[in-house]
């Protein structure tokens, strides 16, 4: 077997750019889409559906749509461009960076909700919908909410918002243009607008520990944390 008939091994580095990240972004708008018309069409029609499994059938939904956020990673990050999970960045990290950092900006991070929820308070703004009352009391319904909000989110985001567009966008805008826009878009996805700085905030900090670490463990885990602290905060009041 001569060189050219070798196989071409895959790139430490991220081979995909700016046209496949759009084609990321559709190929995870477009289920989406269909899941919003489906449940559209499911209230409009009057579909029957016994009330103690319409939290269930929410939660469930939920852990879909974070869920499908790996999707377009691996179909264009590993598929299309012929790159490795661990180029996405599910490599090892150093203990001292994956322990201490994540902690850190933790910390960072929840005092800028902190403030900004006090201003918001204060300026009467809206707020971001608790989520919680979707699933009522259904022990079901709470079980996949937990699984949709503290492991595929962090797990789904992370790979989308970090491994991927910041992969992607970093050899054309460089690591700083990478990162705000990752950032934003991270925040655009958590509606509403009046939340935007304080989720900008927690996406650049996920962002700035993916780079610093090379490695999206780390953010992972600072995410279920922060998430994790959201889901019992609203039980708790």
């Amino acid at each position: 077997m001569t060189d050219a008939t070798l196989p071409t091994p895959p790139s430490d580095r991220p081979t995909w750019g700016i046209a496949d990240i759009f084609l990321g972004v559709a190929l995870y708008a477009l289920p989406l889409l269909a899941l919003i018309v489906l449940q559209f069409l499911g209230v409009r029609l009057r579909l029957p559906l016994p009330a103690d499994a319409l939290p269930v059938v929410q939660a469930a939904l939920l852990v879909v749509v974070e869920a499908l956020l790996i999707v377009p990673v691996w179909l264009v990050a590993v598929v299309k461009a012929r790159s490795t999970w661990q180029v996405v960045g599910f490599r090892r990290a150093s203990i001292l960076q994956g322990c201490g950092l994540p902690i850190l900006y933790l910390f960072v991070a929840l005092v800028a909700g902190g403030v900004w929820g006090a201003a918001i308070q204060v300026m009467n703004w809206p707020t971001q919908q608790e989520i919680v009352p979707l699933f009522e009391n259904s022990p079901a319904a709470i079980a996949l909410g937990f699984i949709g909000i503290v492991l595929a989110a962090p797990i789904g985001e992370e790979a989308f918002f970090r491994g991927f567009i910041i992969g992607g966008l970093r050899k054309r805008f460089g690591a700083r243009g990478a990162l705000l826009i990752s950032a934003a878009g991270f925040a655009l996805l958590h509606p509403p607008i009046t939340i935007f700085p304080v989720i900008f905030v927690l996406g650049f900090l996920l962002g700035l520990l993916f780079l610093q670490t090379k490695s999206l463990w780390p953010g992972i885990f600072m995410h279920i944390f922060f998430n994790t602290l959201g889901f019992v905060g609203q039980y708790l009041r």
